[in-house]
């Protein structure tokens, strides 16, 4: 049976006969992936916990085309990004979601309909919020952004605490590019790299704006509209640039969990 690598593109694996992460993943079970971390005490607490939690943080990443970069890129950063929150009890990671909609992507991927993933997140919220206090999606996709922002919203109209986290733009924000269209390139292998991951990075001194994808003029935009996407060279990156933008994101990740807490306790009194 062939296994689909996260640590690599489908058909690298298979030249090279390197090992690789299974594509069917969650946290804690990809024993050998460089950076990762046993977490099932995390998500274990959602799942036995008879009392209440106050926050579960709902990851949300992809599988797709990333040229020379990992199949499962915005997987590995998710599961990265997580590791280094340090937040209180009253909080809980889940298990990453591995597969949401790609649509604007070619070549390999893993893609569910925005209707159908609307509905998932949907059902899948209903089901955590059914059991404890509020729920924060953490988009690690571009592309499910949308989908899950709508999700969101129709479970906060059906009157629960749901709230929305968006890495990929907090990246953006923190590089003061508007334009930025985050995806394969520096700034993805930068993140990478800092998680410790090598596959498809060549490491660099400095690496300037010019090696980041500018979004086009117009929207939606899809792959073909991206020159450049799927690199087929190692991608140059900038371990001190990707830490920085790891600690930022987590930072303000760390923040809104904060803001949701006090808002919780506010609201008890």
């Amino acid at each position: 049976m062939d296994i689909l690598p996260l640590s690599g593109t489908a058909s690298s694996s298979r030249r090279t006969g390197s090992s690789a992460c299974l594509l069917f993943y969650s946290p804690g079970l990809c024993f050998h992936c460089p950076g990762a971390r046993l977490v099932e005490t995390r998500w274990l607490k959602l799942l036995s916990n008879q009392a209440r939690i106050g926050v579960v943080i709902q990851p949300i990443a992809s599988i797709e085309n990333h040229g020379v970069l990992p199949l499962g890129a915005d997987l590995l950063i998710a599961d990265c990004a997580m590791s280094r929150l340090e937040l209180p009890e009253e909080v809980v990671i889940a298990p990453t979601i591995p597969y949401s909609t790609a649509a604007e992507h070619a070549g390999f991927r893993v893609s569910i309909s925005p209707q159908t993933f609307v509905q998932y997140l949907v059902e899948v919220g209903l089901s955590i919020l059914s059991s404890n206090n509020a729920l924060l999606f953490a988009v690690f996709h571009g592309g499910a952004y949308h989908a899950t922002y709508l999700a969101a919203r129709i479970l906060r109209s059906k009157g629960y605490e749901v709230y929305l986290f968006n890495f990929w733009d907090t990246v953006t924000r923190a590089l003061g590019l508007e334009d930025a269209l985050i995806h394969a390139d520096c700034i993805e292998a930068s993140i990478l790299l800092a998680c410790g991951y090598t596959q498809g990075v060549r490491e660099a001194e400095r690496i300037d704006s010019s090696c980041i994808h500018r979004a086009p003029p117009y929207q939606p935009w899809v792959s073909r509209d991206v020159p450049g996407i799927y690199p087929g060279d190692p991608v140059p990156a900038s371990r001190p640039l990707g830490e920085k933008l790891l600690q930022t994101a987590t930072e303000q990740l760390r923040g809104l969990v904060g803001l949701i807490l006090e808002r919780q306790k506010a609201s008890s009194q």
